[in-house]
Formats: structure tokens, sequence, C-alpha cells
């Protein structure tokens, strides 16, 4: 199934719209928890990132086909196509494929700008100046010890930013900003807390899951509306964290608005998590005074928890396929001429050009398959050593379940025989002789009693030299059966062949232990030399 099929296209938007969509019912129904509600948005986020990936794996919950349409086809039948009915693999209409480019321009802009984003954060984390202040070393030092961060994080200051962030991945800083240097004690603390609440959480990670999936799903308005919560959730959460801490919620309060004012959106960096940005400020107040607010933090059950939600729901929703109404299927067994059934034969389909669209293996019992076909006229080709390839028009209707049962016939033989005569004239030689290679339940006939012709005296002396073909039919005895000449540049040559050639005594060819009735053609090559 390509990843830019419509179908799957629109599947995929249908099970994002209902991963987006229920992360929004859950976090409503979650009104005292903000720990809670973060966690659900990271596990939309990871889902509906996972989502494609996913979704294109083999195990996939099957769907009833419709009733199967029966054919048995065999190398002489014509089936009559109707032309101009339904074109062969018809592309996709153009405004899907203008939809397409259109999605991959916004996703390419929004991980240019995301990636834009963190540059300029390394940027500013490499000028910061590292802060040495010791009534901050003290703060910071408690603060790690509040949050069980000791050892994780680093503090430093820049001019370039006015509200503290907390940035990295591997080796996370938090980053001060403003008139730090003023702040009270108090401030000091809730601050730090606030921030190594982040770091613990590596929520520099989560923040980048949440900007990647929306860049990939940036057409999807729910998707804007979960990163907006998600940004929100995340800060309340660690707001709650600080006030565990044992931080007065009135204090804590006046704190994050103090720290608010100093902000300019000119100054803003979106990749790194900030404690006090303009958005949402107000109902994280209101939060942050609600007494009947649970003050939870994200535990390791938590985060199991949400794990093991998040495995139950993405897979089974990964693997639903839904019937494609527009596409048909095609199965059925490939048997030989006896009525078995023959394992490991290459068959597929190919469109009027040639190209094959489709292809594969039959299983141990002959059977093959092919799902989620278009609709169009094809061409099925078998094909299997020892036996003639089988070409045999078939068309599929939008919907249809077509079961097809290809019947294989033995393929003919050659050998190749090189009279010399003297003479003036010469031809080139027919090479050596050549087999089919045959395999599975076939055995290859064989050619038991050879004679050679004779060059006829009458055409050596007049020059006349090339080559005749001769066609007849291996009986089950190993006999020839109705000789007959194809093409010959001479009757007596012809004759002299036929003389010949009338006289072989063949292994007759098996198939399946008995022996059967194959065609044979035989070139004898006249060639006079000087």
């Amino acid at each position: 199934m390509s990843m830019y099929n419509g179908a799957f296209i629109l599947a995929i938007a249908a099970k994002a719209t209902a991963i987006l969509a229920g992360g929004a019912v859950v976090t409503s129904a979650l009104r005292q928890s903000a720990a809670a509600r973060y966690l659900t948005w990271i596990c939309v986020f990871a889902a509906i990132l996972m989502l494609p990936v996913l979704s294109l794996q083999s195990w996939t919950i099957a769907v009833p086909a419709p009733a199967a349409i029966s054919q048995t086809v065999v190398p002489s039948a014509v089936h009559r196509v109707p032309t101009g009915s339904v074109p062969a693999a018809a592309p996709e209409f153009s405004w899907l494929r203008a939809a397409a480019v259109i999605w991959l321009g916004g996703v390419v802009f929004l991980l240019f700008r995301i990636g834009a984003g963190h540059l300029k954060a390394r940027a500013i984390r490499r000028r910061a100046k590292r802060v040495n202040h010791p009534a901050w070393l003290e703060s910071f030092e408690e603060a790690s010890a509040l949050t069980s961060t000791t050892g994780r994080a680093t503090l430093f200051a820049s001019d370039e930013i006015d509200v503290p962030v907390s940035y990295g991945f591997l080796h996370p800083a938090i980053v001060l900003g403003g008139n730090f240097e003023n702040w009270t004690a108090d401030r000091r603390r809730a601050v730090l807390i606030h921030e190594l609440t982040h770091v613990r959480r590596r929520d520099t990670l989560l923040t980048l899951l949440a900007q990647l999936s929306t860049a990939v799903y940036w057409i999807h308005p729910l998707a804007w509306f979960a990163q907006a919560r998600f940004r929100k959730e995340q800060e309340c959460s660690c707001d709650d964290a600080v006030l565990q801490a044992g931080v007065a919620e009135a204090d804590y309060a006046d704190h994050l608005v103090s720290v608010a004012r100093s902000f300019e959106p000119t100054s803003a960096w979106p990749v790194a998590p900030a404690m006090a940005r303009a958005s949402h400020l107000e109902e994280r107040v209101r939060s942050l005074l609600d007494p009947s607010r649970r003050r939870l933090t994200l535990t390791p059950r938590m985060c199991a928890i949400g794990t093991a939600a998040l495995v139950a729901i993405i897979v089974p929703l990964a693997a639903v396929r839904a019937q494609d109404a527009s596409s048909a299927s095609l199965s059925g067994s490939v048997y030989d001429a006896s009525g078995a059934a023959i394992p490991r034969v290459s068959v597929s389909l190919s469109v009027g050009n040639g190209k094959i669209q489709e292809m594969t293996i039959t299983g141990p019992d002959g059977t093959y398959t092919f799902t989620r076909v278009r609709p169009g006229n094809y061409t099925l080709q078998v094909r299997a050593p020892g036996f003639a390839m089988l070409n045999s028009p078939v068309f599929l209707e939008p919907g249809a379940a077509i079961k097809v049962d290809p019947k294989l016939e033995l393929g003919s033989t050659m050998e190749t025989v090189e009279v010399v005569g003297r003479g003036t004239a010469s031809a080139a030689p027919a090479g050596p002789p050549q087999r089919i290679r045959v395999g599975g339940n076939v055995q290859a006939t064989k050619l038991l009693k050879k004679v050679n012709p004779e060059y006829p005296a009458n055409a050596q002396a007049a020059g006349i030299a090339g080559t005749v073909v001769l066609r007849a039919v291996i009986s089950t005895s190993g006999d020839l059966l109705n000789l007959a000449v194809v093409n010959t540049p001479d009757t007596s040559l012809a004759q002299a062949a036929t003389a010949a050639v009338s006289q072989w005594k063949y292994q007759a060819t098996l198939l399946n232990g008995e022996p059967v009735e194959v065609v044979t053609t035989v070139a004898v090559n006249f060639k006079l030399q000087p």
C-alpha cells in the first residue's frame, strides 16, 4: 500500500481525527489534574505521529470481502475485455495530488521553522553566561534537591531573553532572563522549581514531539488546538509541582504575573518551555487560586499507565483498514494439466504498456492473492519452469472480488542439428542444442535415439544451404507424431531432414509421474563449407 494512495491518506486523517477528538474529550473529563491532562496530550501526539508508520504494516484486521466471481483461465481462452469502460490503472484525481503537494510544502516549511528555532536556542545557550552568584547557587541546589534533579542541569543567564526557560536534550540548562538579579529568595525558589520540573520530565524532548506531530498534521485544525492545550497543561502541571513544594498559591501567582510582565513577543523562544508566556496566563492564575484542584505530578506509575493505554489504542486503530469500495481483489490457484496445484509460481498483473503493477508467488497449495487493486484492464501473467507462459486479459470491476484459477500447459522442447556439406555457400550455425529448464513436478523429455540427416548431393552441387524447421508432438511412448515442416529453404533439404528426424526416439515428458504429450521443435541447419 503506497503511502500516497488516496484511500490510505483519508484513512490516516480519519484515525488522527478520532485520536485528537478523543484526547480533547478525555482531558475535558480530567478537570482536577493538569498532570493527567498533560500526559494525555503526550500520548495523543505520540499516537498520531506513529499512526502512518504502523498503518503501513501487514498485520491488519481482516475485513470481509464480497462474494468472489470464479473464472478458470487456460492458455487458449480469450477473454474479450470491454475497451474504454475503465482505464487501466487510472491515476489519482488531480485535486488529490495538488493537495498532497500543498501539504508537503507546509510540512517542509514547519520543519524548517522548528530547526531554525532549535539553532537559535542553541546559539543563545552558547552565548549565555554561567550564574555564579552565591544566593542563586544556594537556591538552585535547594530546588534541585526538591525536584530530584541534582546534577542534571546547569544555571545560565542571558540578556537575549526576558523570561526563564529550560532547554537541552542531553545536557539541559536553565537560562534566566530579565532583571533576575533583583529577585527575592522566594521568587528564585519558585522559578527554579518550575524550570527544574521541566528538566526532570525532559519537556524539551516532549515539546519537540508535539511540534513534529503538528508539522505532519498542520492542515488539521485539531492538531493546532491540541498543541495549544499541550503547552497550557505543560506549564500548569509545573505550576502544581511548585505548589506541592510548599510555595503558597497567592505568592506563586504574584511571582508568575510579575515575571510575565517582562515578556515581549519578539523575544519568544518557542522551542523551549518558558515559565511565563502571555498565552494562557489568566487560566493558569485562576487554576492556582482554585482550592478544588488536585496538585499531582507525573510519576513513573502514571507514565506506565499512559504508555499501556497508548499501545492499547494505537495498535488496533492502526491495524484497522476499511474496505475501499473503489478497489478490487483477485485470487485463485494455479494448476497443471492434470489438475494438481503448482507451488512457487510467479503470478503478476500488468497494464497495457507491459508495466507490472502487482506481483506475487503462489503458496505451497498453489494459491495467490492480490488485494486493493485499482479497477481496470490487466493482463494476468503466470510463469513456471517447464510450462508455457500464460497471458490472459482480466477485467477488474470496482469493488469486485474475482477468482481466477489459471491452468498451465507444458512448454515445448527444441533440438538443433547441424549438417555440414561441401560447397561454396555458407550459412551461420544455429548454436548448440538448448533445452528448456524445468522444475517442480515436471520431468523434461530426453532424446534417446538420434539419426543425423544427410546433405542431399543435388543441394550441395547447387550451393543450397539453410535451416529446416520441423515441429512435432512427442507422444507418451516417446515417438514423434504429426511431424511437419514449418520453414525450409529447399524441398530436398526438407525431405532429408524429415527422413532422419522421423526416426528419433525420446523419453516421454512426465507430469506428476505420468507421461504426457508435449510439442517439440527441431531446427536442422544445413551448412556448406568450401
